[in-house]
């Protein structure tokens, strides 16, 4: 297998969108004039093959592992990917993927994160060895390809992201929001005013809807992100809990009493981890949701920006008569993600309301278990233990504080979860795409 060299490549301008759909099996269904531009082929020389007839030699199978994973488990997908032009020349897109029906539809750009495209490159670069090393030990393509796959999954997991899904989650966004500068007035989009001027506003209007609600929820990951901190507080606790229980153990021979109200605290104790894991799995929930909430609303942001150019491509003299089409399959991938966003919120909001509630029973049942150490503690005191246990209790003193420490802060996330619980204004992204459809439909 070849390893990654410079050549002659080509350049997506930003604000350029290729756009193509294809069948189940990758087959190239429709194309747009910036795509057959930059990959140098026509219509007819498109239409009918599969899309690997771009695959450049240079790109890991690894990474076309994950996307096909993804697609086939009816997410959506997002990665670098490099291909190779019919001149053979090369070029690099963010390549967005997603499910239409039967059929997958895609839109790429230009990748707008420098800093991660630039380490992505790296990264590539080296999944290609590990894939080459496994070819010339005799595994087939695609045993090869999934040498490469557990490898991106490995170093992806070394730098934060613990799955596929979110490194997609994280990248889209961010890349979404990179490409989304001031919008312009529909007048600069389209000039003439008429039919069309009236559908690049309309556009122009969900993007602005979709761009406030991707921004709005920075709130609701930064509640999620709390997972952290419930964490680590259960693990303060947990390890408090299993000291004390060492100790109470040891002491129920030489004081009854004093072994007894050991088992009540540590009793207690137990339940306060009860709550905090039921937290914990609540908050991952919570998390796993938000991304996903903001990874759709990111596709179909960058769907609304590709309807808005494909508008303006219709004012120009002699536009592409498959337009008309490819805007309209855009918009209905937009309408299929923006029923997915409002279920998604409804979740949030239920999980959000349940995490506020499980914050406070753990703010309860953890004032209990202080009371009831303080007086076990005393106790040791009374009977003349403390010395002998002295280097034992100290740690889980240190584990408590820091574990009650990190409970004001969950009382401030509890605070925050029950304002993000109410409902999301998303009426002004419906009647704007609303807006956009009618116009849409009179103009055909």
């Amino acid at each position: 297998m070849p390893t990654m060299t410079e050549t002659t490549e080509r350049v997506v301008l930003p604000g350029e969108f290729l756009f193509s759909t294809t069948d189940s099996r990758g087959v190239i269904q429709s194309s747009n004039a910036a795509f057959e531009r930059i990959a140098a082929y026509s219509k007819e020389s498109l239409h009918g093959h599969p899309h690997n007839i771009l695959r450049h030699p240079q790109m890991p199978a690894g990474v076309f592992a994950m996307v096909w994973e993804l697609l086939g488990a009816g997410k959506v997908a997002a990665a670098h990917v490099l291909n190779r032009a019919a001149d053979g020349s090369d070029y690099w897109v963010l390549a967005t993927m997603s499910p239409l029906g039967d059929d997958y539809l895609s839109v790429r750009v230009a990748p707008a994160n420098h800093e991660v495209f630039d380490r992505i490159k790296s990264l590539y670069r080296a999944a290609l060895g590990v894939e080459t090393q496994a070819a010339e030990a005799g595994l087939n393509r695609r045993d090869v390809a999934q040498v490469g796959k557990q490898f991106l999954v490995d170093r992806l997991a070394e730098m934060g992201l613990p799955s596929v899904e979110d490194y997609m989650r994280h990248l889209l966004p961010d890349e979404v929001l990179r490409h989304a500068p001031a919008l312009s007035v529909a007048e600069s989009v389209v000039a003439e005013p008429g039919e069309l001027q009236r559908l690049a506003a309309a556009s122009l209007e969900t993007e602005r809807s979709l761009l406030d609600l991707l921004a709005a929820l920075a709130d609701y990951v930064a509640v999620a992100g709390a997972l952290d901190e419930a964490s680590h507080a259960a693990a303060n606790m947990e390890e408090a809990v299993r000291v004390a229980a060492e100790i109470s153990s040891q002491v129920s021979d030489e004081s009854p009493v004093l072994g007894k109200t050991g088992e009540g605290v540590v009793t207690q104790a137990r339940e306060v981890l009860d709550v905090m894991s039921r937290l914990t799995a609540c908050l991952h929930a919570c998390h796993e949701l938000s991304l996903d909430l903001r990874l759709s609303i990111a596709l179909a942001k960058l769907h609304a920006t590709a309807v808005t150019a494909f508008v303006r491509e219709m004012a120009q003299p002699q536009p592409d008569a498959a337009l008309r089409r490819q805007i309209t399959q855009l918009t209905h991938s937009l309408a299929h993600t923006l029923d997915q966003v409002d279920a998604t919120l409804a979740d949030i909001a239920r999980g959000l309301s349940g995490v506020a509630d499980d914050i406070a029973a753990l703010d309860n049942r953890a004032s209990d278990f202080q009371r009831a150490l303080h007086t076990w503690r005393h106790l040791v005191v009374r009977f003349n233990l403390s010395d002998t246990y002295a280097a034992r209790l100290g740690p889980i003193d240190e584990q408590l504080n820091k574990g009650m420490g990190r409970m004001r802060r969950l009382r401030e996330i509890a605070a925050m979860s029950r304002d993000l619980a109410q409902p999301v204004e998303t009426e002004s992204v419906h009647l704007t795409f609303s807006r956009f459809l009618a116009l849409l439909a009179a103009s055909a």
